[in-house]
């Protein structure tokens, strides 16, 4: 499509994104409530991939501009929040925990670009950078229990989780361009 671009016929964009971790807490009760006070490791991961197409015999051939950034931030910290549950009714309990810390963000960056078209005159390249941070993060996790009998509870729970101060691939794009 002529209107399109000059120089770009299509693009093909992927980003994946990986979250996981792993936390040890020890709780110590103080009446209805509990404080918590822990370790925490948490990894969240980044790929961003990039075909870009020149013509549609490009597209069709598989041949284009690739570019691909990988960011992982692996984050170990100490942790401490608030935790309980409390009846309001006679089957049914509401609570949970909120937690928040600061973590050590030990991250890898790996990028890469190559011409597969050789019509750039930028060479290919790929390089790797590793680098320390710090980063906060607040965990909410709420949560409903609904007795149904005496050996079975219906459950009702959620997590939000914020995490600052973490590299992301996309911040990584335009240096690779």
């Amino acid at each position: 499509d002529p209107e399109n671009s000059e120089f770009l016929h299509a693009l093909d964009l992927d980003l994946q994104a990986n979250l996981w971790g792993a936390s040890f807490d020890w709780v110590r009760p103080i009446g209805k409530i509990d404080v918590v006070f822990g370790v925490r490791f948490i990894h969240y991961g980044e790929e961003l991939r990039l075909v870009a197409f020149d013509s549609a015999a490009q597209l069709a051939s598989g041949i284009g501009d690739r570019i691909a950034i990988r960011v992982d931030n692996d984050m170990l910290g100490l942790q401490a929040g608030l935790q309980g549950m409390w009846n309001i009714w006679s089957v049914v309990a509401i609570g949970g925990n909120v937690k928040g810390g600061l973590a050590a963000n030990f991250v890898d960056r790996a990028r890469s670009f190559s011409a597969d078209n050789g019509d750039l005159v930028i060479p290919d390249f790929a390089d790797n950078r590793d680098g320390t941070g710090f980063a906060q993060f607040l965990e909410v996790n709420p949560r409903i229990d609904i007795g149904l009998g005496q050996s079975a509870t219906l459950t009702l729970a959620g997590t939000a989780l914020w995490i600052n101060e973490t590299s992301r691939a996309l911040s990584h794009f335009e240096s690779a361009t």
